[in-house]
């Protein structure tokens, strides 16, 4: 089936999340190429892309609910996982200074 067809047939709310986990893809990758070249601290970078790595895990989750419980309670586990640590980095981040 071609996209146009599959796009069609969605349902607004997958159409909605779709579009999310694009720009969301969008951002963490941005923020981890001006990272790695330097523009901005890794630290500070991180400390927004991983919690936002967590939200897509939230989004596939979704997506994947009705036909893969298992798997679905598995990504929210491990986007609780992303949220802890990156709440962490940015908790240490913020306390023992830049």
């Amino acid at each position: 089936m071609k996209f146009k067809e599959r796009w069609k047939k969605s349902t607004k709310k997958r159409k909605m999340l779709l579009i999310a986990q694009i720009i969301i893809y969008v951002v963490v990758l941005l923020f981890s190429v001006m990272g790695l070249l330097g523009y901005m601290n890794i630290r500070v970078t991180n400390n927004i892309s991983i919690p936002l790595m967590g939200i897509i895990m939230i989004f596939v989750g979704l997506e994947i609910y009705k036909s893969n419980k298992l798997i679905s309670y598995f990504c929210f586990g491990v986007a609780l996982f992303m949220f802890g640590v990156g709440s962490t980095n940015l908790y240490t981040y913020l306390m023992m200074g830049k």
